[in-house]
């Protein structure tokens, strides 16, 4: 089996009472984007939107020669290790996960995270999200017994 292709990580809360002031103070890291529920925020495209749940991110972003462990074991380095911040900051939260963006290139690839790793999660009241994106094109085309589904 292959490693992933290419891949993004991220620690991510988001809330509706989120503060992402207590939040950068409890952990002890600027994160990569925050705002509060009710705030104006401009989008990548330059529109305005209001945030509608509050949000605080630590982006590690994508490489394609980091393993997705070293990413997650990068981002807790910038971060406290002590569990009581780690407890403060994700009660009363709708999101406290670890975000993994999969990209695949092939039908096979994998990776796998370490008891080591996973503790971290857990001590930290963290889900793990995993959002994998094949090229689907190319797997039908490979696959042709496979019926392709039309478009609507």
């Amino acid at each position: 089996m292959a490693d992933i292709s290419r891949s993004t990580v991220s620690i991510r809360f988001l809330g509706s009472k989120l503060n992402p002031e207590k939040i950068t103070q409890l952990l002890g890291c600027e994160p990569s984007s925050a705002a509060k529920t009710g705030e104006k925020i401009i989008k990548r495209n330059g529109q305005e939107r209001i945030v509608k749940r509050g949000f605080w991110f630590l982006d590690y972003g994508e490489s394609d020669n980091v393993l997705i462990e070293e990413k997650v074991d990068l981002l807790f380095g910038k971060l406290t290790d002590n569990l009581e911040s780690w407890q403060e900051v994700t009660k009363n939260l709708d999101v406290a996960d670890v975000f993994c963006g999969l990209f695949i290139d092939n039908w096979n690839e994998g990776f796998t995270l370490s008891p080591a790793t996973l503790r971290k999660i857990s001590e930290r009241n963290l889900e793990i999200d995993f959002d994998i994106y094949s090229p689907t094109d190319t797997w039908y085309a490979e696959n042709k017994e496979v019926e392709i589904p039309e478009e609507s």
